[in-house]
């Protein structure tokens, strides 16, 4: 027996998965940005929708061109899901012009009650530099206040501390964060000097909490991107900070522990994997 349209959208609904939208830049190998995220988010339990803030031209070596989205593109992707869909979590990924950073500000300030993760992207693997300093100095004073968690790495936090006036220390950097409105950061160690790399967790003044992984010989695409996406994606199934941070970390490990080639340049973290 065929059930009737009300039936298969009651089946529908009770089936329903926490949905998370990710706004960053489209990577035609997958390896990074929007097709990371959508992997990522889709094998920790949630259901992706995406807003392409830019259009890339790469390959696992190095980018070669970046075109940006219109700001009225981006906000129209973005109306359109959201009049039809209820998102628990909004996780934010490269951002490479002003106009963006504009746009995107503006419209989570529309949602102060959607949880807010933001990769900050300034980098490629390669060292390819995504926006400027303006670029920088906009998402700091436009995109921090509301943020729920920031993930960045060592060099990303280097980066953030010159633009905050020379912050000397990483807890320097990580506390004017925090009282910019950040709520949460974790930094993390890939780039660092040592044998294992440091993850760690920062939640006020006081709190910190880390994590040690071995370190792994390959240079991989996007495990940044697949670190912030997992922890999105465990926020909107209801896990804690300190819960998700830690399953995405294991998550994370696991993708590049699988991870394959699939050019001559970085590896690409298996996200399909079983953890």
């Amino acid at each position: 027996m065929v059930p009737n349209y009300t039936q298969a959208r009651q089946i529908q609904m009770k089936e329903t998965k926490p949905v998370v939208m990710t706004f960053s830049g489209s990577d035609p190998t997958s390896g990074a940005g929007l097709q990371a995220d959508v992997l990522a988010i889709a094998n920790n339990g949630c259901h992706p929708v995406t807003v392409v803030t830019s259009i890339t031209s790469q390959d696992t070596v190095g980018v070669n061109h970046i075109a940006p989205v219109s700001p009225e593109v981006i906000r129209r992707q973005a109306e359109v899901i959201l009049g039809d869909v209820r998102v628990a979590v909004f996780k934010v990924g490269m951002i490479f012009d002003l106009a963006t950073v504009r746009e995107v500000s503006r419209f989570l300030c529309l949602y102060p009650e959607v949880p807010v993760i933001l990769d900050p992207v300034l980098a490629s693997g390669r060292g390819d530099e995504f926006g400027g300093d303006a670029v920088l100095q906009e998402l700091i004073s436009l995109l921090l206040p509301n943020i729920y968690l920031m993930t960045p790495n060592t060099l990303e936090l280097e980066r953030i501390g010159r633009a905050l006036g020379e912050k000397v220390t990483q807890r320097d950097v990580v506390d004017e964060l925090l009282s910019l409105g950040v709520k949460c950061v974790l930094v993390t160690g890939t780039h660092s000097d040592g044998g294992d790399v440091k993850n760690t967790l920062y939640r006020d003044s006081d709190s910190m909490k880390s994590w040690s992984w071995p370190r792994l010989n390959e240079d991989y695409h996007g495990s940044g991107c697949t670190l912030a996406a997992s922890v999105a994606a465990c926020i909107a199934r209801g896990f804690d900070v300190d819960e998700a941070v830690f399953v995405a970390q294991r998550y994370t490990y696991q993708s590049l522990l699988g991870g394959f080639p699939i050019g001559s340049g970085q590896v690409i973290p298996d996200r399909m994997i079983e953890t």
